[in-house]
């Protein structure tokens, strides 16, 4: 017995489309934000060092870039896991394509210039590519205009060949006349 009810298509077959460039543009966004946050995180720590070394009175300030810093550099590792959760969960590209968006304009802030501005560039063209990502629609699907029917919307199936009374013969279910022996067909 079949475990699908009677008349009821198939499940769609899995699919092996994945928003490559989408996930590839953002792991590489993801990384030049890494380095930029890096980058900025050492920066940041010698100016620490510095500043709170003298006794300035700027060592609660430099602590609070040190602490942007170091979102920085969490923002390039989100932004890379994201983009490794597109290869992954192609079914969840709008959402992980918006949140690739919002890291990347986060790291503007936070990651030296949004990763040496490739970084956001590279990271905010993979969102937007994550998010307008379509795959192919499954391979049953009735195109755009076939006239459906049947159950749950399933294209109706072609008419079966007929056979003619006069020769035998299966011919087109769509001909008047058998083409075998030119017998008109009722």
């Amino acid at each position: 017995m079949s475990q699908f009810a009677y008349g009821a298509p198939p499940p769609p077959p899995a699919t092996h489309e994945k928003p490559t460039a989408a996930a590839v543009l953002a792991i590489i966004g993801g990384v030049f934000i890494f380095l930029g946050g890096l980058l900025e995180l050492a920066i940041a720590a010698a100016a620490t060092a510095t500043v709170c070394a003298f006794g300035g009175a700027y060592c609660g300030a430099s602590g609070l870039f040190l602490a942007i810093a170091g979102a920085g550099v969490l923002i390039g590792i989100l932004t890379i896991v994201f983009g490794v959760l597109l290869l992954v969960r192609p079914g969840l590209h709008l959402v992980l394509g918006v949140l690739v968006l919002v890291f990347a304009f986060i790291s503007l802030v936070t990651s030296l210039i949004g990763g040496f501005v490739i970084g956001f560039i590279l990271a905010l063209i993979g969102g937007i590519l994550a998010i307008v990502w379509k795959p192919s629609p499954p391979p049953y699907a009735a195109p755009m205009g076939a006239p459906m029917g049947g159950t749950m919307g399933a294209p109706i199936p072609p008419a079966s060949p007929r056979v003619c009374m006069k020769c035998g013969r299966m011919v087109p279910a769509d001909t008047k006349f058998c083409p075998h022996c030119g017998n008109a067909l009722g």
